[in-house]
């Protein structure tokens, strides 16, 4: 399962750097992070940034806002989940 969690940006760091201290503050975040997570869906596609995307604010039609070159070229956050394949 993949799952989305906010933590701290103080515990992320720690985390890079190798830091574990068993019983802290910071091990009670990162369980209470994965505690509360999101779940993501079986099967999603790519996930993406969607403030990465431009607008394009001369078109008339609603359509035309956000091109679909632009969600294919999209850098992908998390990639679809192939499970099943």
């Amino acid at each position: 399962m993949r799952l989305v969690v906010d933590i701290p940006d103080r515990i992320q760091y720690g985390i890079e750097l190798g830091i574990i201290v068993n019983g802290s503050e910071a091990s009670q975040i990162v369980l209470d992070a994965v505690k509360n997570g999101t779940p993501l869906p079986k099967e999603h596609g790519d996930l993406i940034d969607r403030n990465e995307l431009t607008v394009d604010y001369t078109s008339s039609d609603w359509n035309d806002y956000v091109s679909v070159e632009q969600i294919k070229n999209a850098k992908v956050v998390i990639e679809a989940d192939k499970e099943n394949e």
